[in-house]
């Protein structure tokens, strides 16, 4: 039975993949990431779930056997009152079936769906696809709606996919304030909209967005539970200690820039993960084409990520 909507709202964590140097996924340092990611909680908040098998966990690489065995450790893990969504990101139609149906067969709870790239903000044939990927999984959907798909969608295609029975959120990564203000016009009841650029998380929660997924809540996770947790929070000590959160997140969305244009956020992530003892050193290795940092980069890497992971700690 599909879980409620609701569920899908919170801080949802956008999870790398441990993997080994022949590219096939850790489960022990998988475990070990789960556990890290979810364990903090602020002001009675926890982290709602987690999102895997997207952009930032390598889902490209990954075989559908690897895929499936990322979300049943999840669901093992993690047990029954964590959200896990999988992601969907496919070349073509037949294949966001092919992966809707794998995901929904491993046990997600939900899926994160982007258009195929490119995909224009054609009406029908964007409606009929999500159609297509909610009918194959029977499961609720998050659709995606890329910064890459410009122009931004019109705002009575946001509605009608709103509309949609098997969408019950529509994730913004577009990095425009006034095009999520457009996404919380359009969202009606029971619906959600969920903001994943850093630089808005607060300011988007304050708005009244119903969830987060930021890729640097693989570091510092407590810090993103801490921008939902206060951000919602008048007072201005609590409002004061989440722009402290977000400026930490965005600290750590610097680390990114370390390494070579063609690194990518995934492959500084791991490497930081690996340096705060997160996960083993041996797993930090990204899938191809994307390569190890070089010596230089990979130190300068750990060095600001044990720096930021000492100031979350102090909070």
């Amino acid at each position: 039975m599909p879980i409620d909507p609701s569920r899908l709202g919170g801080v949802s964590i956008l999870t790398v993949t441990p993997l080994d140097s022949a590219h096939r996924l850790i489960e022990k340092d998988f475990i070990s990431l789960l556990d890290f990611i979810t364990a903090p909680v602020v002001e009675g908040e926890v982290v709602a779930g987690v999102t895997v098998c997207g952009e930032m966990g390598e889902g490209y690489a990954l075989t559908d056997e690897d895929k499936a065995r990322v979300i049943r450790l999840c669901k093992r893990r993690l047990g029954p009152s964590k959200t896990v969504i999988a992601a969907v990101f496919a070349l073509s139609e037949r294949d966001a079936r092919h992966q809707a149906r794998l995901c929904a067969e491993a046990g997600a709870d939900a899926l994160m769906v982007a258009p195929v790239a490119p995909f224009p903000y054609a009406e029908r044939p964007l409606l009929r696809f999500f159609e297509a990927v909610g009918a194959e999984s029977g499961l609720p959907l998050v659709a995606y709606l890329n910064k890459m798909y410009k122009p931004f969608p019109p705002d009575a295609i946001l509605a009608a996919t709103y509309a949609l029975h098997c969408v019950a959120a529509i994730k913004d990564s577009t990095g425009d304030a006034a095009f999520f203000d457009k996404l919380l016009a359009a969202r009606p009841a029971g619906k959600l909209a969920i903001q994943t650029v850093t630089g808005l998380s607060l300011s988007s929660v304050r708005a009244g967005a119903d969830g987060l997924m930021i890729g640097t809540s693989n570091l510092l996770p407590k810090s993103a539970l801490q921008v939902w947790a206060y951000g919602r929070n008048p007072d201005p000590s609590a409002q004061a200690r989440a722009q402290e959160a977000q400026d930490r997140l965005l600290k750590a969305a610097q680390i990114y820039k370390v390494g070579a244009p063609s690194s990518k956020d995934w492959v500084v992530v791991k490497e930081a993960l690996a340096a705060t003892g997160v996960i083993a050193e041996a797993a930090r290795h990204p899938a191809p084409p994307y390569e190890l940092l070089s010596d230089p980069d990979r130190l300068l890497a750990a060095e600001q990520a044990r720096a930021l992971s000492a100031s979350e700690r102090n909070t």
